[in-house]
């Protein structure tokens, strides 16, 4: 395995996960811009270039998101992690699922959602014929980055020209491929962003602290999404109302009520991380014989993010 960039904020973690796998070596970190490297430990043989880069199975890329275009058309290895967001633009991101299908290179990126089994327990509770159509769906992420400041740290992150948004596209992206898991295709409605703790802390106020979006369903579902970077502590948040019912993803925890009765426990386990993703996804590398992509959802992400980006308008 071979990183190229260090951009990202989950590198360290990613770095931890291929530790603990035994049947894994990273061969080196390509970083040509090392503006991260000095928050990262007991580093891998590093390259100034991609291309020096020792015979590797699999390429991680954590660089920023502006150029994740450029880094894959110099891809070699035959599978590929690349994190979220898959560009900064949609047009970008189709380019770059183009390349990687075209090349044949399995692909998977970082919606860690994906991967994790409490996510998954949830996909399967709303996957009841007794639930019947579904109505209304909040979807909330946060984190206290901001607050802690560990999220300066990352240039990348508080630059929306390198990552493509701010803090809540960072959070939101991840809320609007799970809503696309659930109920399919979704089409953008509104979008309202929160600037006041970069403005606080000094930093450039295009850079969008936390935020609030709407979307629908092709059934007619209102979903509503909500991601802050400022908030008191880490929590991740699904609730789903049905006809005949609600399922409730808190953290690790899903649940499901019918009706009247009490809820019902689906899944107790521990709240998803990037970590846990990332390690699902070697794995699949590993183990599955067929390919393992999800460009186009990606791509599909992208353009969602894009679209309610375009509406967004002040949080007052």
């Amino acid at each position: 395995m071979a990183f190229v960039g260090t951009s990202h904020v989950h590198t360290p973690d990613y770095l931890a996960v291929t530790r603990s796998m035994p049947w894994l070596k990273v061969v080196g970190i390509a970083e040509p811009d090392p503006d991260t490297i000095g928050l990262i430990y007991d580093l891998p043989p590093l390259f100034d270039r991609q291309e020096d880069l020792p015979d590797h199975d699999v390429a991680v890329v954590l660089t920023d998101a502006d150029s994740h275009d450029r880094v894959c058309a110099g891809l070699t290895a035959p599978a590929v992690f690349i994190e979220k967001p898959l560009a900064v633009s949609h047009n970008r991101a189709q380019h770059i699922s183009r390349l990687l299908t075209q090349r044949g290179i399995d692909t998977e990126t970082g919606f860690f959602l994906r991967h994790s089994a409490a996510f998954n327990a949830l996909c399967g509770a709303c996957n009841n014929a007794q639930m019947g159509t579904a109505r209304f769906a909040r979807f909330s992420f946060s984190h206290p980055g901001f607050l802690d400041g560990w999220l300066q740290k990352w240039p990348a992150h508080i630059s929306r020209t390198r990552m493509g948004g701010g803090a809540f596209a960072d959070l939101a992206i991840h809320l609007v491929d799970a809503a696309t898991c659930i109920f399919g295709p979704l089409t953008a409605g509104s979008c309202q962003l929160d600037t006041s703790a970069s403005t606080r802390l000094g930093f450039d106020t295009s850079f969008d602290t936390q935020g609030q979006a709407t979307l629908t369903s092709h059934e007619g579902c209102l979903i509503h999404v909500w991601a802050s970077a400022e908030a008191p502590s880490v929590n991740l948040r699904i609730e789903v109302f049905w006809e005949g019912g609600e399922v409730l993803l808190n953290d690790g925890c899903v649940t499901r009520k019918y009706r009247a009765a009490n809820p019902e426990v689906v899944h107790d386990g521990e709240m998803p991380t990037p970590a846990d993703g990332f390690r699902a996804a070697l794995e699949g590398f590993r183990n599955r014989s067929e390919r393992i992509t999800n460009v186009e959802e990606a791509v599909s992400a992208n353009a969602l993010m894009e679209a309610l980006l375009k509406t967004a308008s002040k949080l007052s």
